[in-house]
């Protein structure tokens, strides 16, 4: 059930978001609502867990965005800590005495249980396929969504998500714009280039919206913007300050990378970006440990923006996440999500990075299903302009290590039970599977 309530709509300058907020572990219940009033009003959030009963859901956290050119305006934060995981649940927001909004979601899955979830990155631009995606993954329900960076263009601002990222992902239902996916629906990101590495305060004041407006895992290794490997702002002290005013000092830059539980599976999601050095062996110690600290689960995932293995001759030089393909390989990750490469791709399974690239042949995703390399795939179809699509038509030029390329609008779609996990990319267009391939413990 969702009910975006039109007649309050007003109340909101963005209407109220899923978030799994600080929560990494499965033993953490819980998500954040999350919503945008340019005005302060006397919002309360309730919760009904499924009981019958609405109960409150407490004191509400309550951060300015106060940036150049943009409308000042606020974002509250409500913990719902009662909901569980693995259960649907219902919300409300009140106005006052006035019900503003009111909608049904999903919590994590279960520890231990399998779910659907579905990735897509390069979306946020503001054109068509962006939003088909978003209908088509409305109609999917899966039980959350990973983007793999580039959420928005051109620069992660304030004001490109009022644009391009909210009309899309959380319109009320029925809103030609886009559909009401982040109401019900828990969204974790992966930032971008487009999100993070373009940094003049002096012309863009609104920048690193990206710490703003999502509530993820605050456990990354990144933890003092002085970090070489933070994301950074230049331009004058006065205009980095108001860019970064209202910014809580625990999220940024912390919450580039992070991780967390997902019903069986244990997911990894770092920021790709090149000032981020992933030779460092204090911050591979983390994926490390992060990874070790998951080996009880069936499934370990990871997610990024810039792909190490791909064929298109765009961004063939940025390949700096090779350096962790050891690691993820060791700790038995079967599978890496990128984005940045406009279009889908799936490598057959990486057994050596090194300076020859080796692959095991024998792998072909339905006869043949077990493997100890690691997949890359890139689903970076989401809704930017597409790279290279001719590709698709011509294998003679992939690099010996793809196994499938196409060049339509598409998002990857997983399904992912105890032993195996299912994976398709799907057409943005008409909703037909362009590749389906499956893993095996």
């Amino acid at each position: 059930m969702l009910l975006g309530l039109k007649l309050l709509a007003s109340a909101f300058f963005v209407n109220p978001y899923l978030q799994l907020g600080n929560r990494p572990s499965s033993s953490q219940a819980g998500v954040d609502v999350v919503f945008q009033s340019l005005n302060v009003r006397p919002f309360r959030v309730e919760v009904n867990t499924g009981d019958g009963v609405w109960r409150s859901a407490g004191e509400l956290k309550r951060e300015e965005v106060f940036v150049k050119g943009e409308n000042s305006h606020y974002v509250y934060t409500a913990s719902l800590d009662g909901v569980r995981n693995g259960r649907t649940f219902s919300y409300r927001v009140w106005n006052g005495n006035e019900l503003a909004f009111e909608s049904s979601g999903k919590a994590r899955p279960a520890a231990g249980s399998g779910y659907s979830l579905i990735l897509w990155g390069d979306s946020g631009s503001g054109l068509p396929p962006q939003v088909k995606v978003a209908k088509r993954v409305m109609a999917d329900q899966p039980d959350g969504v990973v983007i793999t960076g580039d959420l928005v263009y051109d620069r992660g601002r304030v004001s490109e998500y009022q644009k391009k990222w909210f009309p899309v992902y959380n319109a009320l239902p029925g809103e030609a714009t886009g559909s009401p996916l982040m109401a019900s629906i828990l969204f974790m990101p992966a930032p971008g280039n487009h999100d993070l590495l373009y940094n003049d305060a002096d012309t863009d004041g609104d920048l690193f919206a990206y710490f703003r407006y999502w509530r993820v895992p605050l456990n990354g290794p990144v933890t003092d913007a002085s970090d070489a490997s933070a994301p950074k702002l230049k331009g004058s002290a006065t205009n980095i300050s108001r860019a970064l005013s209202g910014i809580p000092a625990d999220r940024y830059p912390r919450a580039a990378n992070y991780s967390f539980d997902f019903g069986n599976s244990h997911w990894t999601i770092l920021d790709s970006n090149p000032y981020v050095d992933w030779k460092n062996p204090r911050l591979q110690a983390w994926v490390e440990a992060d990874l070790a600290k998951a080996k009880g689960m069936a499934w370990r995932f990871v997610a990024f923006h810039h792909p190490p293995f791909h064929s298109s001759p765009e961004h063939q030089g940025d390949q700096q996440m090779r350096a962790l393909h050891d690691i993820f390989r060791k700790h038995g990750v079967k599978i890496v999500f990128c984005g940045h490469v406009h279009n889908y791709q799936r490598s057959k399974p990486i057994v050596s990075a090194g300076t020859e690239v080796a692959v095991d042949n024998a792998y072909d995703g339905s006869k043949t299903t077990q493997t100890d390399g690691v997949i890359y795939v890139v689903t970076g179809g989401g809704g930017a302009r597409l790279y290279s699509p001719e590709l698709e038509t011509q294998p003679e030029k992939w690099k010996p290590w793809t196994a499938m390329y196409s060049g339509k609008f598409s998002y990857t779609r997983l399904k992912v039970s105890a032993d195996r996990a299912d994976v398709e990319c799907v057409s943005a267009e008409d909703g037909s599977v362009l590749d389906r391939w499956s893993v095996r413990k």
